[in-house]
C-alpha cells in the first residue's frame, strides 16, 4: 500500500495528465488502497469485542448506515465544492463534511418516503 501511494504521488508530479497516469496508475493505486482498507477493517471487525470494549460499535453502525447514501451524493457534492474553491484540500474537507450531511438528510427523507408508502 505504501509503495502504491509512493508511485502515485511521484507519478502525479511527473506525468500527471497523461493517458498512462489517468487510465492506469491512478486507477490501480486506488484499487490497491481500497483492498488494503478492506482488509484493515476486516481484521479489526472480526474481533468484535475490540469494538465493544472501545465503544466504537455505534460509530461503525452509523457509518454503515450512511455508506450507501454517501456513495450516492459524494460526486455531486465534490463537483459543487470544486466550483466554490480551487484549493484541493478545501474541496476534500468541505466535500466530506457536506457529503455526510447530505447523506444523513437523504437517509431521513428515504425513511419518511418508505413509511408513507407502507401506509398506503
Amino acid at each position: 500500500m505504501i509503495i502504491s501511494m509512493f508511485v502515485r504521488v511521484c507519478s502525479r508530479y511527473n506525468i500527471d495528465g497523461t493517458l498512462l497516469y489517468d487510465r492506469v496508475i491512478s486507477i490501480w493505486t486506488n484499487v490497491i488502497l481500497d483492498i488494503w482498507i478492506f482488509f484493515f477493517v476486516y481484521y479489526f471487525t472480526k474481533n468484535q469485542s475490540f469494538w465493544r470494549r472501545n465503544g466504537l460499535k455505534k460509530v461503525v453502525k452509523s457509518a454503515d448506515n450512511l455508506s450507501y447514501y454517501f456513495y450516492l451524493v459524494h460526486k455531486s457534492v465534490l463537483a459543487a465544492c470544486a466550483f466554490v474553491t480551487p484549493n484541493q484540500y478545501m474541496i476534500v474537507l468541505c466535500g466530506f463534511i457536506l457529503s455526510i450531511i447530505s447523506a444523513r438528510l437523504l437517509l431521513i427523507l428515504t425513511d419518511i418516503v418508505v413509511e408513507r408508502i407502507k401506509c398506503i
